[in-house]
């Protein structure tokens, strides 16, 4: 089952500075298609991918 998420710039920033915690986990499902991350453009939500 594939979920959908917004990933927050500091979930981002915290993945980068220690992969292996949570926000490392859910960058990692991100990448491998796990989680299908959603941009914020404004006004309107949009798949990533």
């Amino acid at each position: 089952m594939k979920y959908y998420a917004v990933i927050d710039t500091n979930v981002l920033v915290s993945a980068l500075l220690k992969w292996d915690s949570l926000p490392g986990k859910i960058v990692t499902h991100a990448l491998v298609g796990k989680i299908i991350p959603l941009v914020n453009l404004g006004r309107n939500i949009k798949r990533c991918c």
